[in-house]
Order: C-alpha cells, then structure tokens, then sequence
C-alpha cells in the first residue's frame, strides 16, 4: 500500500538533522527523495542512532547552487513518521512536515528556536 500523498522528486542533498534548539546534535546525512511536505533520509551507517518514530527534528537541507542566488539552505521543521532498515547497515528515515525558512548562510537557522503553535 502506497501512503504518499505527494509526488516525490529523487535528489540527494547532504542534509543536517538535530532535535529542535540542540544544534549541538546535529547529524549530517543524505537525503534519498523530497516532496511537497515530506523527506525520506538515508541515514549513514557510521552515524548516531537514527530517531524513533514521533521524534521532532529540525532538518537544514543544503539546496544545489543557484547561479543567481547562490547557495541557500532550507530550514524544514519535521516530525518523524517511520524508520526502516535501509541496504547495508543504513537506515532509511521518512519525515513528514514543511519549509520554514530559507537563508544563504546556515548558521543562524541552526540557533533559531524550535517552531511551536503559539504565536508571540
């Protein structure tokens, strides 16, 4: 049984995955395929253990260069939705949610506060 709702776009972009205000923790991965509202991680085998299912993640995903704008990055707030044993000892990790916001220097959307449904 297919469960997306999308379609999806194969494209591997290296990608930094943390849990929400912990830059500290942050993971760097490959990313196997992207849609609308969803991305689906390879999850390297010589990194930490992959998150469970429900875990919140902040993803920064290193989008390819443009020639006008340069590099940018895409600041994608995520809840995690499956995790699947991927080929060798990689795991494959589905996340689900949407873009926040798009900068060309990744720094300040690694320290930016976790996005909540309260607005101040």
């Amino acid at each position: 049984m297919d469960r997306r709702k999308r379609t999806r776009v194969n494209v591997k972009l290296q990608c930094r995955v943390n849990g929400p205000g912990a830059p500290d923790s942050q993971s760097c991965n490959i990313t196997e395929n992207i849609s609308r509202n969803g991305i689906l991680i390879r999850w390297g085998q010589d990194k930490a253990a992959p998150p469970a299912v429900g875990d919140s993640l902040v993803v920064l995903l290193q989008l390819p260069q443009n020639p006008v704008y340069g590099q940018r990055w895409m600041l994608f707030d995520a809840n995690v939705v499956r995790v699947t044993r991927g080929g060798g000892k990689s795991y494959m990790v589905a996340v689900d949610g949407a873009p926040i916001r798009f900068s060309s220097d990744p720094s300040p959307l690694l320290e930016m506060p976790a996005a909540n449904d309260y607005v101040n």
